[in-house]
């Protein structure tokens, strides 16, 4: 296979690397026309304003929405719910004494979002989106906050929208340029093809008008009469092959001069066209790398974790080297945001997930679940190292000097511990670390329990 052909065939890889690419935002663009409907007839029935509003979005998600129409939407959106009266909290004396529908009223929609969560294609930014609102409908139990958890989904639904439509833009007009370039690429190979097939007939062609010449030379010296005459003729005919020659040779220079022209000029659009694929490249390897990173503390994320278990329970059933598993919990977690607030309670699992992180080897792994939860994969370590490592950084977390707005905030953390055994599987390593978990909880939390 030529060089040529080499490169037409890179460029067609990358066109379909980059429809895949458009698929997948289409796809995500589908998941969230789809959260925005169902989590919108969630909401209807509160307010005529608001349904009106809710019913026009729900009805335009089925046509191509336009920036231009997304912003609209919106801000018709917001507009409702500044207009809607939320109704007024139940006097204190009948808290004790109501049931709490606030977790009946969120498990649905919350159980959908984590559904929709899973199903999704990793789009950067979209997944921690969806965990933040996942945990705000978690610790904010009350149902009046509908409206603004609405307007969130709305405002992630908008940023997405304009982000899809721009990368799906940019894009279009990257595949259009390829395209352009490879019918460049095709018409210079023509023209190669047609330079050859032009060169090799001027070359039929002076070899046909030299052999003439060589005829009439050989004819004249049979008819000449003296030796001045034969000097004359054959003088003659070598100056019409030099003549010949001379023409072939100045028209294979113009070809050759054409040929180099056109060939660095396409030299020079393919490097263009390579910077221009490698940046779009490194642009989408950042956007894989940051959709597995969870966006609140900087450690991978649930999607990061899953894919490197599949990876290390594939390397252990092969190898059989030691593998441990295990399930960090903030205790209390829900006391501290109820008790500091919610910035608090994020900055908790920032300094949890940075001391988690601090304390691992460069082949373990450490990533935030979701909510206050943290899983640890540990390579080549046994139960007891597990627990010896966990206890460790147990004990210093307990130690943190945490502090919020001048106040000590007490952080303690428990862990449930299981060792991969003959027949395990990761969904059942999991339930026995979460039983391990579900051990510490039940008997003092603050500490670490081996499955």
């Amino acid at each position: 296979m030529s060089e040529d052909e080499q490169r037409k065939l890179k460029y067609l890889d990358v066109i379909r690397e980059l429809e895949r690419e458009l698929d997948q935002r289409r796809e995500a663009e589908t998941a969230l026309r789809k959260l925005a409907e169902r989590l919108g007839r969630c909401a209807q029935g509160r307010s005529p304003v608001l349904d009106q509003a809710l019913g026009e979005i729900i009805s335009s998600l089925g046509t191509q929405l336009e920036p231009a129409r997304v912003e609209a939407l919106t801000a018709r959106l917001q507009t409702a719910l500044r207009d809607v009266d939320l109704p007024d909290a139940p006097p204190s004396s009948s808290l004790d004494d109501a049931p709490d529908p606030s977790r009946a009223a969120t498990a649905a929609p919350t159980a959908f979002l984590e559904a929709l969560q899973d199903r999704l294609p990793a789009v950067p930014g979209l997944r921690g989106e969806l965990e933040s609102l996942i945990e705000r409908l978690e610790r904010d139990q009350a149902p009046a906050d509908w409206g603004l958890m609405l307007n969130g989904v709305a405002n992630v639904l908008k940023e997405q929208c304009l982000r899809a439509q721009r990368e799906r833009h940019e894009l279009e007009s990257f595949l259009k340029e390829i395209t352009d370039r490879l019918g460049e690429f095709d018409a210079y190979l023509t023209g190669q093809n047609n330079d050859m097939d032009a060169s090799r007939q001027e070359g039929v062609s002076l070899e046909t008008r030299i052999q003439g010449e060589v005829r009439e030379l050989q004819t004249g010296m049979a008819r000449v009469g003296s030796l001045d005459e034969l000097r004359t003729m054959v003088s003659l005919r070598l100056d019409a092959i030099g003549d010949h020659v001379r023409s072939f040779r100045e028209a294979d220079e113009r070809r050759c001069e054409d040929y180099r022209t056109r060939a660095e000029r396409m030299r020079a659009r393919i490097v263009q066209l390579e910077h221009e694929a490698q940046g779009l490249r490194r642009t989408m390897d950042d956007e894989r790398k940051q959709a597995l990173i969870d966006q609140l503390t900087g450690v991978p994320n649930r999607q990061a974790f899953d894919e490197r278990l599949a990876q290390e329970y594939s390397r252990w059933k092969r190898f059989n080297t030691p593998l441990a598993l295990i399930m960090w919990d903030v205790d209390r977690f829900k006391l501290i945001n109820d008790s500091y607030g919610h910035k608090a309670g994020d900055k908790v699992i920032r300094a949890v997930a940075q001391k988690l992180k601090e304390r691992i080897r460069e082949t373990d792994m450490v990533a935030r679940y979701g909510g206050e939860e943290f899983v640890m994969l540990l390579t080549g370590a046994s139960g007891q190292d597990a627990l010896a490592i966990a206890e460790k950084i147990r004990a210093e977390i307990a130690g943190l000097g945490f502090h919020f707005r001048g106040e000590r905030v007490p952080i303690t953390i428990s862990a449930g511990i299981a060792l991969f055994a003959e027949g395990d599987t990761p969904e059942t390593a999991f339930d026995n670390a979460d039983r391990a978990l579900y051990e510490a909880k039940n008997t003092g939390r603050n500490r670490c329990v081996l499955h």
